[in-house]
């Protein structure tokens, strides 16, 4: 190979390099974000199931969700009660979040939080 040929060759394989750390750099948050958003989907749906189960009371760790800790991607709550939600219904929105505090991929968790909300207080206003 000729000498301009290797140099070419050098010089496309840096700025593929270059675009290659440019578009992970890129997208490395949103692809974390929304894995974070989804995870959180699943815990939401955990939180529901274990209130369903155990009606006027809040979770109080990731084992009770039946789930490994995920707090790397989400954050749940566990020092809440349904009474202080209950009193309270803005608690619901952050009481169980993605780590970057807003849901920019997944449209659905406000209504999955209303639900969860509503069982919560249902279960708590039943005697």
């Amino acid at each position: 190979m000729n000498r301009g040929f290797k140099a070419l060759l050098l010089c496309l394989s840096g700025i593929l390099i270059f675009i290659a750390v440019s578009v992970g750099s890129a997208l490395g948050p949103k692809l974390y974000y929304m894995k974070s958003e989804y995870v959180t989907a699943s815990v939401i749906a955990a939180a529901d199931r274990f209130v369903g189960e155990h009606p006027k009371k809040w979770p109080k760790s990731w084992q009770d969700l039946g789930s490994e800790d995920l707090s790397r991607y989400t954050e749940f709550r566990f020092d809440l009660t349904p009474e202080l939600i209950a009193r309270d219904r803005q608690l619901i929105y952050s009481a169980i979040q993605p780590k970057c505090h807003r849901y920019r991929t997944y449209p659905h968790a406000r209504v999955q939080l209303d639900a969860l909300y509503e069982r919560l207080t249902s279960a708590s206003s039943r005697k």
